[in-house]
């Protein structure tokens, strides 16, 4: 199963990808897509199918830890990006329960408290 973040945020939400004067509410941090997401993911596992996520969502590094947590399998990066992606990993703890943490993001009432919730389950590491 493959998820376009952008279409399927911009469904959600009601948003037309022209309507600029929305632009705050395009966020990948978004409780309502973030729940959609989980149930995707919880579903199409019960199936044996894997989840991979493509578009801005990947762009955006709370959102990719986010995806994580939720139990995506896999994203599609382009080339460049790779490193990234992997800095990123390598520069938090990963939590020891992800599922723990997707069970917090999706009872999110706020793409801030999505946020305070990615920052206190993924700490950076300290050198």
């Amino acid at each position: 199963v493959s998820i376009g973040s952008n279409d399927l945020l911009h469904a959600l939400l009601g948003i037309q990808r022209e309507d600029n004067q929305l632009e705050g509410l395009r966020t990948p941090l978004d409780p309502v897509y973030l729940m959609t997401v989980s149930q995707i993911v919880r579903h199409a596992h019960r199936w044996g199918k894997t989840v991979t996520v493509c578009g801005e969502a990947i762009d955006h590094e709370e959102a990719l830890l986010a995806l994580y947590a939720l139990g995506v399998d896999g994203v599609s990066l382009p080339p460049n990006d790779i490193p990234r992606a992997r800095r990123l990993f390598h520069s938090v703890a990963l939590p020891s329960d992800p599922r723990a943490v997707a069970r917090r993001l999706v009872r999110c009432q706020s793409s801030q408290e999505v946020g305070e919730v990615l920052r206190e389950s993924f700490p950076p590491l300290t050198e």
